[in-house]
């Protein structure tokens, strides 16, 4: 059964209305929006749809991702607090927005229809006498603010131009700004100032680009180059000068099927001509990308499985068009700019090619057509915010990778700063466990016993590059861009040249090694600790499920669902890099996973919790040889047709609830990840004893929870509430009492002072374990080792407790890294979301291949939808998990179907669904409701 006519164009109208929040993923960044929100807090409000229309306003309250404000104009506001791109905080006393509160609608009433009827009838603005001091305020912020402008408005209204560089992007802060600008020291910013170079540059637009998810915590501006306006400047005249060519001959004696001349018709007239051929070979869709070639190609040790063939080459000028196209939908640069926005629809209007609403996802369509975009485009890629060297967006950048690809070519020299203290680990053995396809391996484990009953020493050995490199070395350099590697299905963006990690620093025999120890009792506690580097030898490799058969001898493996399209998969060759295990290693890996239990339990009497969180194994392959796609960038001369496609595979076992193993560990990986913790935990005490800046991660509760976990304290809830459920449910803690205990649980943050992590019960922590991957960790290898050859110059130790002592001779002071961690948390933020993106990238693209095209049979006509959040007024589906695929879903609302109009749906439910389609914009199946399965009051 179809859904009713009309639903995907109120999806779409959806959408398109509130496209500041369907086309941003929140999860990214709603934490730490969170994080710098507080009732009172001065905003300045950013319209979804157009960055120039601006709004001060007072936060008064939020929920995760929404806020509620209260406007310069008396009226009260509710929107996503991303919007909020500037804030001021503890502006407005809590007293006074307290007054206005019982005049404002709730987050649920917000949700109904009965408040939009009941703003037709009645006047719900805040009363005046209890909302006029707050008004009074910002008013006269706003004046104060016109009159700074006043003052400065030759270079405010000339920003761009004093701060763009003719042909290259340049980045800034929001501070770095205003101090060029207006000639001022930074401990002249007040609030004011910077509220007004703030709201001076959203006039320009365009030529100042900032990430909405992070901006308000980082101020981070990029400045478009002139060479980039220029060129926005002559599509634009050219778009002009074809609409009023356009009306003259209408409105002339010209015959009607004459032809337009120019720029635009003329490209107008090629796309037409390459995509009608295109569409001999790829079907176009209505769902976000094009369907596989119709031209087969067996991936074999012969042949790949794609063949890219050119064909039309573009002009200067159409390259020009294209360029202005895959900045609207692909790089996504002119979100908020409505004027921008309304240009590329234009164009694909006139094609004729489009009998759909156009918007950025069918101009992303039209690239692919083209054959500027593969049709399996990982858009991500070119995302101007997580600026991967590969986009090409930055010229410098893309040097500096050019410098490093040159010199890996010629053979790098490095120089082990830490030899003169490296420990000769000789011939014990170091067991490093990771999955069969990790070709960096970071990290091993070691246990030494030392004649005293009930203890060991536990050694941590962590690849060690740091000591061969200088933070200023171009190879340094890249790795604070990248802050880390990016991992996706079709390729993987290192964050050091695969070249150096795999000869010199990916953990293998006589390899270097910084080693994190800790002298153990049998309770787990910590009674003697070291930091020492060295060199391993004895390195012995195994994946999870090698170990997990070595300990348990009923281990039988975990049942996953396989779905292939595209052919046959090639033959793995990884396990041939797998260690042959012998009694000996069954013996001390038993020790060690005993060992790694009771560090859990330890952990757990501290209150933290290991969460089992399923995943979805995706790879790709076009080549027999080697997993991933084959470097294809954006082919902007001339256009191309695919032949053939990728093969797919994803591996799922499913959703299942992530809470279920809260009472013990159950798997290698879980044993690992103890002695990773207790790595961290060394690092992080080490650095505190010796008053070392490091980024220190830890916890803090979100404010919207306070009221909550206030009235049912954290130590309550868990007496009272999940351990009577787990009692009764064989250990396990079940899913929605799980989702309860998150509100106690809070959001990362980092710090450059020891802060308590409350979701992994350390009071200490510091990632130290991943420095070939992780930027935050070559930070703190930097510091240690600088910590290390200090002790040992001077002889003495470093432990002190007064926070003042002298440490200007580590690389990192501690006020460079309070500047450094507020992007590289927002960074982290960003690269999660890519990677995740990627993955559902192509977990979507195989299921839109296997529904939409026939290429596999699914294994279920009907399927489980658990709604994992609350319905949306006005938009007509919900957003859920499909549990068999244990992906992300949308569901149509009961609503739409007359049969079940009478039905609702609630958060939490789970549905009898059937797949109606698979969206490749937002990369997850579209589902029909059947019937409700269970809902849970």
């Amino acid at each position: 059964m179809d859904p009713p006519g009309g639903i995907r164009d109120r999806l779409r109208l959806w959408q398109l209305n509130n496209r500041g929040r369907a086309d941003l993923d929140l999860s990214a960044s709603s934490t730490t929006a969170d994080h710098y929100l507080q009732q009172g807090d001065l905003v300045l409000l950013c319209s979804p749809q157009d960055n120039t229309k601006t709004e001060l306003a007072v936060y008064v309250r939020g929920n995760e991702t929404e806020g509620q404000f209260y406007t310069i104009l008396g009226r009260w506001h509710h929107t996503a607090k991303v919007d909020a791109i500037w804030s001021s905080s503890g502006w407005a006393s809590p007293e006074l927005v307290e007054r206005i509160i019982p005049h404002l609608p709730s987050f649920d009433d917000i949700k109904t229809p009965s408040l939009a009827i009941r703003a037709a009838f009645e006047d719900l603005s805040v009363p005046r006498e209890a909302g006029t001091p707050l008004i009074e305020m910002m008013l006269a912020h706003e004046r104060e603010s016109k009159e700074l402008y006043r003052k400065h408005a030759t270079v405010l209204d000339n920003a761009h131009g004093l701060l763009s560089h003719d042909t290259d992007l340049r980045y800034g802060s929001l501070s770095s700004v205003a101090m060029h600008l207006l000639k001022m020291e930074r401990a002249q910013l007040t609030p004011l100032v910077l509220y007004t170079v703030r709201r001076a540059l959203s006039v320009s637009s365009f030529g100042f680009c900032f990430d909405k998810r992070t901006h308000r915590s980082t101020g981070f501006l990029q400045i478009r180059s002139k060479s980039q306006m220029k060129m926005i400047q002559e599509i634009t005249n050219w778009v002009r000068q074809w609409q009023e060519t356009v009306v003259s001959r209408a409105s002339s004696t010209h015959s009607p099927g004459s032809e337009v001349k120019g720029v635009i018709p003329d490209f107008i007239a090629v796309a037409r001509d390459v995509v009608n051929k295109s569409r001999k070979t790829r079907d176009f869709t209505e769902h976000g990308s094009i369907g596989p070639s119709k031209v087969r190609r067996k991936l074999s040790a012969k042949q790949d499985s794609v063949k890219v063939l050119r064909g039309r080459e573009f002009s200067q000028q159409h390259q020009r068009i294209i360029e202005f196209l895959e900045s609207y939908a692909c790089s996504r640069l002119f979100n908020g700019e409505a004027r921008l926005c309304s240009i590329p629809p234009m164009i694909l209007k006139a094609t004729g090619l489009y009998d759909v609403t156009i918007d950025w996802r069918t101009v992303w369509v039209f690239l692919q057509e083209l054959g500027v975009a593969l049709p399996y485009e990982n858009a991500m890629v070119y995302d101007p915010h997580l600026m991967l060297p590969i986009s090409k967006h930055s010229r410098p950048l893309v040097q500096l990778a050019a410098s490093l690809a040159s010199e890996s070519r010629q053979g790098f020299q490095f120089k082990d700063s830490m030899k003169a203290l490296r420990r000769d680990w000789r011939d014990m053995p170091v067991y490093c466990i990771d999955g069969e396809s990790a070709h960096e391996i970071d990290d091993g484990v070691s246990i030494e016993h030392i004649g005293v009953q009930g203890e060991c020493w536990a050694h941590i050995h962590i690849a060690n590059p740091t000591a061969f490199l200088d933070t200023r070395m171009p190879i340094s350099r890249m790795a604070r861009h990248m802050g880390e590697t990016v991992y996706s299905p079709d390729r993987t963006h290192m964050m050091l040249p695969p070249s150096a990690t795999q000869t010199y620093w990916s953990l293998a025999p006589q390899r270097a090694s910084l080693t994190f120890s800790a002298r153990l009792d049998r309770h787990g506690n910590m009674l003697e600790t070291k930091i020492q580097p060295g060199i391993v030898h004895n390195v012995k490799r195994f994946t999870p499920e090698a170990v997990d058969r070595m300990l348990k001898p009923d281990y039988t493996p975990k049942k996953e669902l396989v779905l292939v399209v595209g052919g046959e998969v090639p033959p793995g060759t990884d396990h041939a890099r797998q260690s042959n295990p012998t009694p000996e290693d069954k013996t001390t890996l038993t020790g060690m996973f005993d060992i790694a239990q009771v560090l859990y339990a330890k952990r757990k009497a501290a209150g933290g919790f290991n969460f089992d969180t399923p995943s979805n194994d995706v790879d790709v392959w076009t080549s027999w040889s080697r997993k991933g796609l084959a470097y294809s960038p954006l082919s902007m001369d001339s256009s191309r047709t695919v032949e053939g496609d990728p093969v797919i595979r994803m591996r799922t076992a499913g959703f299942h609830n992530p809470f279920r193993y809260l009472a013990s560990l159950n798997r290698a990986s879980s044993m690992v990840q103890e002695y990773m913790l207790l790595a961290a935990e060394i690092a992080a005490r080490w650095c505190a004893e010796r008053q070392i800046p490091s980024l220190f991660r830890g916890t803090h509760l979100m404010k919207d929870h306070l009221a909550a976990v206030q009235a049912i304290p954290k130590e309550e809830y868990w007496t009272t509430v999940c351990e009577p459920a787990m009692r009764a449910n064989n250990g396990a803690l079940p899913y929605r009492v799980g989702l309860g205990l998150q509100k106690y649980l809070g959001f990362s943050t980092v710090s450059t002072d020891p802060i308590k992590h409350d979701v992994l019960g350390l009071s200490h922590y510091v990632k130290v374990t991943s420095p070939l991957r992780r930027y935050g960790d070559m930070i703190a290898h930097w510091q240690i080792e600088a910590a290390l050859r200090h002790e040992a110059q001077t002889g003495r130790s470093m432990i002190t407790s007064n926070r003042k002592e002298d440490r200007s001779f580590l690389p990192f002071s501690k006020t460079t890294l309070e500047t450094f961690m507020i992007g590289y948390q927002a960074r982290e933020k960003l690269i999660l979301q890519a990677k995740t993106r990627s993955s559902t990238l192509w977990q979507a693209m195989l299921i839109f291949r296997a529904f939409h095209f026939n290429e596999l049979k699914l294994p279920f006509e009907t399927c489980r939808c658990n709604i994992i959040y609350p319905p949306v007024e006005g938009r007509p589906s919900v957003q859920g998990l499909l549990e068999e695929l244990n992906m992300r879903a949308v569901m149509w609302l009961p609503s739409s179907y007359p049969q079940m109009a009478q039905l609702n749906v609630q958060h939490g439910d789970v549905w009898e669904c059937a797949i109606d389609s698979v969206d490749m914009t937002y990369q997850r199946p579209v589902l029909r409701p059947l019937r409700l399965l269970d809902r849970s009051e």
